[in-house]
């Protein structure tokens, strides 16, 4: 797969996770702290980051719901 190709289905997944501009962001603090790494893998690796983060928020909601329901 080209790396264009690649390029373009992080961004429409992280778009459609609607966590695009978090991953913008950590897309912009890698590379300026990294300026050498590959575009790609700067991009893989936010968008995975983003999820691990998003995933972590939603355990959390769910918890909190899950919690206040049983107290009712």
């Amino acid at each position: 797969m080209s790396s264009e190709k690649r390029l373009e289905e992080i961004l429409i997944e992280s778009h459609e996770l609607g966590i695009e501009n978090e991953v913008f962001q950590i897309v912009n603090k890698i590379s300026s702290e990294n300026p050498k790494i590959n575009r790609i893998d700067v991009y893989e690796t936010a968008l995975k980051l983003s999820k691990k983060k998003r995933n972590k928020w939603f355990i959390a909601q769910n918890s909190f719901v899950y919690f206040n329901s049983r107290i009712w």
